[in-house]
């Protein structure tokens, strides 16, 4: 299963743009007894060279981007100049990526920064050398993050017409479903001058990580680690195709303070997984002109075309997206288009399958604008339109009538004929308003000839027969604007188990088709198989599919560990109040920093920069620990409360505000397969009303919740 990145070459905005400004310290006499040393502005930095090399790692990318910057002075000229300069200003890291380390040279002198706890302050004033010298020793490369997407990068001890060496090592995260990863340029100079090429270096081989890479109108395809020059731009986007949905990197530590088995999952709801989930369904859709308005209509002596028919187009095109969005979930739909007044259907589907959805598709997107005015603006207007009634022996109001009774009759008949699904169902929409009249109920004929077959309507009206009462609708949820049975799940759940507990995500319907991202730490083994359940508005289960993710594993893979303590949405049984600090990455309460004494005088090409091994080496204490519950997942849908729990539970109480128990609920007796509790609760409570009440799950651990009878909090 090969995983293709495609690399686009582009100029383009990003949230945060790089800004770094040349500074140098002005001595400036206050009084006869103080001097004072003030950072003052000299000019902008300008990036003379830049190389990125990004390395694949499973689920995420370990990118390392070089710059050498120098600067462009402009205010030299400056009396009082102490011959301190520095570099400063913001770097537009990716919000989402997690930093590692950074290091800069002096000559062939590397600095590397360690990681602090502490925000470092900065003074823009000395009152003597000494403390200005120190400060700047203190700077030699820093590094703090003030927000999601604002990082502060500081350079000291720059020579002037010298290039300053920085490097900055991060990881970012791949999604599931997202397919575009942005590779900034971290030192781009904004109003400096910037190299006509960029070095950018790719690990790719044939198998797992192979690329595309395009500038331009060209095209590469990268099937082997190679070093590109392509032109410069302030930013590469990646664009990756897989062939899965989901991936998995698992890996494990044996000591603390890394201890415990790591997880991250990239994922998503895809079509795919609500199709498997979902019932199968047939649908007809009757689509009914009445005849009561025109398609043509008169301003200033001019024909146009009415609202009436603009509202025909409207509707092929709603319908149009609804039979689609069937399809996508791998159900097949009818079409019959009917005329007031007219004798039979004007388009009948044949059958329910991929050749009659595509027929259907042609004609609804035949009503257009243009084919309207053609067909009746530009008729005389003596010519009377084709579906006037011929009343014959019968009245207009029998006709109408029968013509529902007969069109209901044919669509149940080519439902039963030829569709094998779970559920059949019938949509009626119209166009245009019905004539007055007496009006009709025809549940009692309906439910006759539609045995097995629910049916709705949508802004419909049928001369003579009372739609309101004909159609009951018990039973049907929204769906998609539609009334429907339900045969797709509201709600999916994503189960994953350990050796010890499974863990229960729950993905409502309207994130379906983003990426879903999970990072998780236990102390006992991480099963590799993926189990998808589906549930419907009643809370009743749908479905299970099981999916085997794309796994990778490796041993002690520090990158896992820093990312899953870099995301604040994580799951730990064991967690770090402090985790910036134990797991060697930056965020807001931390900060790189390299001084005079954490240097090395070797050459630089032979230290090799934070090896897999260094970066995960701790660089504070933990603090402390503490143990993270995992909460029930509790929902009360149509009276039914489901609970969904990692622990056992053995007994639920019911009690009133003032603490009162009402109910005592042994759950081994609601216990469902699938290791869940489903409670008839609104049945259980009736005698109490629709009040206010407080639950209370009990077992190795209690759980409280608010509940009412309608719904729960």
């Amino acid at each position: 299963m090969h995983r293709v990145f495609l690399i686009y070459l582009i100029t383009c905005a990003i949230s945060v743009k790089a800004s770094m400004d040349f500074y140098g310290y002005k001595e400036t006499v206050v009084n006869d007894s103080l001097i004072q040393y003030n950072q003052v502005l000299l000019g902008t930095t300008e990036l003379e060279n830049s190389e990125i090399t990004v390395t694949p790692r499973g689920s995420y990318l370990d990118v390392i981007e070089d710059g050498w910057i120098s600067s462009d002075v402009t205010k030299l000229n400056l009396l009082g100049l102490t011959g301190d300069y520095l570099m400063k200003g913001s770097i537009p890291v990716p919000q989402e990526a997690t930093i590692v380390g950074l290091q800069t040279w002096r000559g062939l002198t590397m600095y590397r920064a360690g990681l602090h706890e502490t925000k470092y302050i900065t003074d823009f004033s000395y009152t003597d050398s000494t403390a200005l010298k120190k400060s700047i020793d203190s700077r030699i490369a820093l590094l703090q993050k003030h927000t999601d997407v604002h990082y502060e990068l500081t350079l000291t001890r720059i020579g002037l017409g010298e290039k300053t060496h920085v490097r900055l090592r991060y990881l970012l995260r791949i999604g599931s479903t997202r397919s575009t990863y942005v590779i900034p340029v971290l030192f781009h100079s904004v109003y400096g001058k910037t190299p006509k090429n960029i070095k950018f270096k790719v690990y790719a081989d044939n198998f797992y990580n192979k690329f595309v890479m395009i500038s331009g109108e060209s095209k590469i395809i990268l099937s082997d680690t190679s070093t590109n020059i392509i032109p410069y731009h302030t930013a590469i986007n990646l664009q990756l195709e897989k062939s899965n949905s989901s991936t998995m990197n698992i890996t494990e530590f044996t000591s603390d303070p890394y201890r415990g088995h790591y997880m991250l999952v990239n994922t998503g709801v895809n079509d795919s997984i609500v199709t498997k989930l979902s019932k199968p369904i047939s649908t007809m859709f009757i689509w009914r002109w009445n005849n009561s308005e025109g398609m043509i209509t008169y301003v200033n002596q001019m024909k146009n075309l009415s609202g009436y028919a603009r509202s025909i187009i409207a509707q092929a095109q709603e319908l149009t997206t609804i039979i689609k969005e069937l399809k996508k979930l791998g159900n097949h739909s009818g079409l019959i288009h009917c005329i007031e007044g007219r004798s039979g259907p004007i388009y009948l589907t044949s059958a329910f399958d991929d050749k009659n959805d595509s027929l259907i598709f042609d004609y609804l997107n035949s009503f257009t604008e243009s084919t309207l005015y053609d067909t009746y603006v530009k008729k005389s207007s003596e010519i009377l339109p084709s579906w006037i009634p011929n009343q014959g022996n019968s009245s207009p109001l029998e006709l109408s009538r029968n013509d529902f009774l007969s069109t209901f009759t044919t669509a149940k008949s080519l439902l039963s004929n030829s569709a094998s699904s779970q559920y059949k169902h019938i949509v009626l929409i119209t166009a245009g308003s019905a004539k007055n009249g007496t009006l009709k109920s025809y549940s009692d004929e309906l439910n006759a000839i539609t045995d097995s077959v629910t049916f709705t309507f949508k802004s419909a009206a049928w001369y003579g027969v009372d739609l309101q009462n004909t159609f009951s609708q018990k039973g049907l949820f929204l769906w998609r604007g539609y009334m429907f049975p339900s045969f797709s799940p509201v709600l999916i759940q994503l189960r994953i188990k350990s050796a010890i507990q499974p863990f229960s995500f729950s993905i409502n319907q309207n994130t379906w088709g983003q990426p879903y991202t999970l990072s998780a730490r236990v102390m006992s083994l991480w099963d590799t198989v993926f189990s998808w359940t589906g549930f419907d508005d009643a809370g009743i289960s749908t479905a299970t599919i099981e999916e085997k993710p794309y796994l990778f594993k490796s041993h002690a893979d520090s990158g896992i560990a820093k990312l899953w303590a870099d995301d604040e949405n994580h799951i730990a049984e064991k967690d770090e109040v402090y985790p910036g600090g134990t797991f060697g990455i930056l965020t807001k309460a931390t900060y790189f920093q390299a001084t005079v004494e954490n240097i090395s005088d070797l050459d630089q090409s032979s230290i090799p920069f934070l090896s897999d091994e260094e970066i995960y080496a701790p660089r504070t204490r933990v603090v402390k620990t503490k143990i993270t519950h995992f909460k029930p997942s509790i929902i009360l849908r149509k009276g039914v409360l489901t609970i969904e729990a990692v622990k056992d539970y053995s007994i639920l109480k019911i009690m009133d505000l003032s603490g009162k128990v009402i109910l005592s609920i042994d759950l081994k007796k609601y216990k469902t397969v699938n290791g869940a509790y489903s409670i008839p609760l609104a049945a259980l409570l009736q005698k109490f009303g629709k009040r206010k009440l407080l639950g209370i799950l009990i077992g190795s651990s209690t759980q409280t919740f608010s509940i009412d009878i309608g719904g729960l909090r």
